[in-house]
């Protein structure tokens, strides 16, 4: 099981934001990661740090980046050409100078995949995956699965992040999901939600079932990565934290 973690979950929360890039610790993380047993670390790109962020040289790390995660795109205004433009354009070509090789798109919230935003959004990207031939992009979406096709479908170069949490708030069928998705999904996030309501918890403590995934993508032959993108737990205990995490899921996958 190549299991690792979204950026900040190993370091205390930044302004009490559940995900934000942890600039006093990020280096760090990549230090834990063998203590931790986790193999990768998925970075994290926020409005607050897009900035910050791009005049860094993280070549050093890229192996161990398996993603950067554009969570700035979380815009009303992402189907806005030129928005795009300044928020994505630069990223990609931070990507290539580092040797990091996929994106990760959450459309989600204010920029979620709906029929209304697809022609858009496949008109957009489409030009990204064809001037960025060498970066895959991987697009996370909480709506149903012949939608995300539609969209995935357009490039070779397009593939989709499973986030197990978001699926299951969603109240959608992890099993069509996997069947119809299996052979774009470049990513899973594992992470624990409720369905009633809607919010984020520890594994083992929602509605995701994590056994009958499991037992999903093994049957499809999923041989990709995994990517802890579980609810925080007790401040200054995190390290902790994401190890009971990885020792659940690992126990779990391996059953």
């Amino acid at each position: 099981m190549d299991l690792g973690v979204i950026q900040g979950r190993l370091s205390p929360p930044v302004d009490g934001h559940i995900q934000e890039f942890p600039y006093e610790n990020w280096e760090r993380e990549f230090n834990l990661l063998e203590q931790v047993g986790l193999s990768h670390i998925e970075w994290v790109i926020t409005k607050e740090s897009f900035d910050y962020i791009l005049n860094w040289d993280v070549a050093r790390h890229n192996r161990r980046i398996s993603s950067i995660c554009c969570d700035n795109l979380i815009i009303k205004t992402l189907t806005d050409k030129k928005v795009l433009s300044q928020q994505l354009r630069p990223i990609c070509e931070w990507a290539l100078n580092n040797w990091v090789d996929n994106i990760t798109i959450p459309l989600l919230e204010d920029s979620a995949l709906t029929m209304e935003t697809l022609p858009d959004l496949i008109e957009l990207f489409g030009s990204y995956g064809k001037v960025f031939p060498e970066l895959n992009f991987n697009f996370e979406v909480d709506s149903n699965v012949g939608l995300a096709m539609w969209l995935v479908n357009e490039s070779p170069n397009f593939y989709l992040v499973y986030d197990t949490g978001n699926i299951t708030s969603a109240n959608l069928s992890h099993t069509e999901w996997i069947s119809k998705a299996h052979d774009k999904i470049r990513n899973v996030h594992l992470k624990d939600r409720t369905i009633d309501p809607v919010q984020t918890v520890p594994p083992s403590m929602g509605d995701t079932p994590f056994k009958l995934i499991f037992e999903e993508l093994k049957k499809v032959g999923y041989t990709g990565r995994y990517t802890i993108q579980t609810a925080r737990g007790v401040s200054g205990r995190e390290v902790t934290t994401i190890k009971e995490h990885a020792a659940y899921f690992k126990n779990l996958y391996n059953e």
